[in-house]
């Protein structure tokens, strides 16, 4: 605490004041505290706001997945330690932009909090007094509930926030951590990866603008005509110039291709920067999930497939 003490009575801090606040972080403090700088000082705006910058600055060049891999190499013989470790590595594995951690006592929050993730740590608890206490921990963004008996409510509650507040985005992943039975403290053995929003499949990566469409299975190239496919969104196994007449009349594309098939991933690419065309390549079991003339919209910038019209 007091580490701006010169801004009491001066608008700029000391340079060896800045590389202190730095150094904390670097070092992994949870927490760097201002006390006279902003309850008696002259500029208490501006000790405030330079904290936040020192805090910024620092927080990018922190080594997130050094630190990861310096603690994670220690034995977590409890259960919500272990959960907590594989809940970080996952998130890091699947690009997820925020963990979700249900928290009753803020134990779970913690753990988390412990291993620094880059993503932010959205905290949901039932009490007040923990609610407080988890501002004070690395990365946590604690969110106050009253009622929620299940995972999905809770879910449901904690993905709203996240999105009003620009945490996530309609389509990205988070990690959940929670305990069962859902609400009792001390029970995390829970970890769950879900989607923000109605997402059916995910692919690998695509391209285009979003579009909406109803859904049409092409298993062979001439199983179907181009007047069939006219202005909607097909799913093919592959990809090739037998598959030309079907792209220009369709109005997306979802691959459901074979990671070794690169060929196809880079004919429907070329031909798809020329005609304009929407697609998602790599997509896992589009033909069991998805159904034929079901209503959906693409959107290649996430390389997802989501229920209805966004």
């Amino acid at each position: 605490t007091q580490m701006l003490e010169s801004m009491i009575s001066h608008p700029r801090p000391t340079r060896a004041e800045t590389s202190d606040v730095a150094n904390a972080i670097y070092d992994s403090t949870s927490a760097v505290m201002l006390s006279a700088e902003s309850a008696a000082g002259s500029y208490p705006i501006e000790a405030v706001t330079v904290m936040k910058t020192i805090i910024d600055e620092t927080e990018k060049d922190f080594p997130y997945f050094e630190f990861l891999k310096r603690t994670s190499e220690r034995a977590f013989p409890d259960v919500p330690s272990s959960v907590a470790l594989a809940s970080t590595r996952s998130a890091y594995s699947a690009g997820a932009k925020a963990i979700f951690a249900f928290s009753t006592s803020g134990s779970t929050a913690r753990l988390l909090s412990r291993f620094r993730p880059q993503m932010p740590i959205i905290a949901m608890t039932p009490r007040k007094k923990v609610y407080h206490q988890l501002a004070l921990s690395w990365g946590v963004i604690p969110l106050l509930y009253k009622e929620a008996n299940t995972i999905e409510e809770a879910f449901k509650q904690i993905s709203a926030f996240a999105l009003e507040k620009g945490y996530v985005h309609y389509g990205d992943q988070a990690i959940i951590t929670a305990g069962t039975p859902f609400g009792k403290a001390g029970t995390t053995n829970t970890m769950i990866i879900d989607n923000i929003g109605d997402v059916l499949v995910r692919g690998r990566e695509g391209a285009g603008p979003r579009v909406d469409g109803v859904v049409i299975f092409v298993p062979a190239h001439d199983s179907k005509k181009d007047y069939e496919v006219h202005g909607k969104i097909i799913v093919i196994s592959r990809c090739d110039e037998t598959y030309l007449p079907l792209l220009k009349s369709a109005k997306g594309i979802i691959l459901q291709n074979n990671v070794e098939d690169t060929k196809s991933e880079e004919y429907l690419a070329k031909i798809a920067s020329e005609i304009n065309l929407p697609y998602i390549l790599r997509v896992e079991r589009a033909n069991t999930i998805l159904h034929e003339e079901q209503l959906i919209t693409l959107e290649p910038s996430k390389a997802i497939a989501v229920k209805g019209i966004v």
